[in-house]
């Protein structure tokens, strides 16, 4: 990501989780998760914008930028449970460009949910 995973603090975001098409999600919280032999890893936290929708009201988007392939970047996104544990909805690898801007990242997350949810 070129400006950093910060960039998405505080920023609104369509996660279509489950059907739910317009779902809103906040980021609340970019965490470094420190770095092993595969790559960077972050936690990115988004808080449900309460809807009409049955949806997970915490997700974490979980990215691994790999040290070796500069041309994809690893995302699992996961549920959190009612019992703080969480639950994986989906992973995939992605081309690094996709995350390389705001809108890209926004993108990203709408095609990975209506097509992993």
């Amino acid at each position: 990501m070129a400006r950093g995973p910060m960039m998405l603090m505080d920023k609104d975001f369509n996660i279509p989780l489950f059907q739910a098409n317009t779902q809103m999600y906040k980021c609340t919280e970019v965490a470094n998760t420190g770095s092993d032999n595969y790559g960077k890893k972050y936690a990115v936290f988004f808080k449900e914008i309460p809807q009409n929708y049955s949806v997970p009201e915490i997700v974490r988007l979980d990215i691994t930028i790999s040290n070796e392939s500069l041309n994809s970047i690893k995302v699992e996104m996961y549920e959190k449970r009612k019992n703080d544990s969480y639950i994986i909805l989906f992973n995939a690898c992605i081309p690094s460009e996709s995350i390389q801007s705001l809108n890209g990242i926004r993108k990203m997350l709408i095609d990975l949910a209506k097509n992993k949810c």
